[in-house]
């Protein structure tokens, strides 16, 4: 049980850093459109934020979970 509580306050911990960088930890809520419709994903490609902004997303999970572990 004091495993468990220990994520979990982790896990809280992460998501207080993250929810101050972005107002999202979804997909659809960080891009403001959806990978699963076609036309979202041609937008999504045609403002460059595959492959600009999610590497930044990912980048900056990762920091957060280096300061929270």
């Amino acid at each position: 049980m004091e495993q468990k509580e220990i994520m979990n306050a982790k896990r809280a911990e992460f998501l207080e850093k993250f929810g101050k960088k972005y107002a999202s930890c979804s997909c659809k809520g960080l891009l403001k459109h959806d990978i699963a419709d076609p036309e979202d994903m041609q937008k999504i490609l045609a403002e460059g934020l595959l492959f600009d902004f999610c590497p930044e997303v990912v980048k900056d999970t990762i920091e957060i979970l280096k300061e929270v572990m």
